[in-house]
């Protein structure tokens, strides 16, 4: 890799830090067997995340009482890792190995020497403006909200990818039809092979339990309040190719009554 490419990779995703311990010097909230930076700052809760900027700058989002001493960016090509320098660009302070995988369902970036600090990375979001035709997901896990009902403030989506170790994609448009964003999500996920668990939100907002991206289909149906397909890549790419393919045969039936997609899916889980 170098370092264009790895920009490539870098660019538009914001990237999570997780170390041993918090600052406080306590162990705070296991996720799939790390712990997860929480800090108390001018904001009731926030986490510690960064985003690497075309001009080798590094730039922290979230709204903390301090600046970590890294400021500045380089992608070592000769030894294959990024480099994390002060604010001058002259002192190393710490670096990172390529990006890799890993089961949970994100790439990540494990500190050189110490693997108990590492970055995740995340899709960066704007839940207001979002207007990414085809977004490049970080994660391999990824959560569609379909309805315009379902929209979440940043503060609720950074806390629920957290938990959930997801990415959330807001395509929520109250303009435009929940049939042509389940269009877009089908177009997304069929031609993103590296994605594996996914849920695609009819209706409702995001309240998931583990058996939401548990390795087997969940349709679930029965809530007014939430309605959602989840499962692997595969199993929801059929589901959602059979219930597009009943909305348009009802298109093309002259006089024929259409129905929302939470109506048909009735008929795709009888057929």
């Amino acid at each position: 890799m170098n370092e264009k490419e790895f920009f490539q990779f870098a660019k538009n995703k914001i990237f999570l830090f997780q170390s041993g311990y918090n600052v406080q010097g306590k162990k705070d909230g296991p996720i799939n067997g790390w712990w997860r930076v929480f800090l108390i700052g001018g904001e009731p809760e926030n986490y510690l995340t960064v985003i690497f900027n075309v001009d080798h700058t590094l730039t922290y989002p979230a709204k903390l009482g301090f600046l970590p001493g890294e400021r500045k960016w380089q992608f070592d090509e000769k030894n294959q890792q990024i480099n994390l320098f002060d604010e001058s660009g002259t002192t190393l302070l710490s670096a990172y190995s390529l990006p890799a995988d890993f089961n949970a369902g994100h790439f990540i970036l494990n500190k050189v020497n110490d693997p108990t600090k590492r970055y995740l990375a995340f899709t960066t979001f704007d839940i207001f403006k979002k207007k990414q035709n085809a977004p490049t997901f970080a994660s391999q896990r990824v959560v569609f909200l379909c309805d315009g009902q379902s929209v979440m403030t940043e503060q609720e989506i950074n806390q629920y990818t957290v938990e959930h170790c997801c990415e959330i994609n807001t395509i929520t448009n109250n303009k435009v039809s929940v049939w042509a964003l389940l269009n877009q999500v089908w177009d997304l996920i069929t031609q993103d092979e590296k994605l594996k668990d996914l849920c695609v939100f009819l209706e409702g907002r995001p309240d998931l339990d583990k058996s939401a991206f548990s390795k087997k289909l969940v349709i679930k149906t029965t809530n007014k309040h939430q309605q959602y397909i989840a499962g692997p890549r595969s199993d929801v790419i059929i589901v959602l190719s059979q219930l597009l393919t009943l909305h348009y045969r009802e298109r093309l039936a002259e006089g024929a009554e259409l129905h929302a997609p939470v109506e048909l899916l009735s008929q795709v889980i009888t057929n």
